[in-house]
């Protein structure tokens, strides 16, 4: 069973997830800086994506970005997980 990298960050936690995240050098902070420009932005601005995530309800973002992306251009767990957090972070900072 696959767990998302924003589970594994945020909970519920799961035995052996972390060191598992770890041990695949997995840098989230490195992944979620570069996966909007490397798979978005080819197609759209990233402004107008976090106009549009910003009206989202801040507590529904996360899973509804999730769900999108599951079908939109499927990128696989890592980068959906990076995409996901970059948008939300952004969307959450945005004035």
């Amino acid at each position: 069973m696959m767990f998302p990298v924003e589970r594994v960050l945020t909970g519920p936690w799961i035995p052996g997830a972390v060191m598992v995240a770890l041990a695949s050098g997995l840098t989230v902070s490195a992944a979620a800086q570069d996966a909007v420009p490397k798979r978005c932005t080819g197609c759209h601005t990233e402004s107008a994506i976090v106009e549009r995530v910003a009206k989202i309800p801040a507590d529904q973002r996360r899973a509804k970005i999730e769900a999108f992306l599951a079908n939109h251009y499927t990128p696989d767990a890592t980068e959906r997980a990076a995409i996901v957090r970059a948008l939300a972070d952004k969307a959450a900072s945005r004035p």
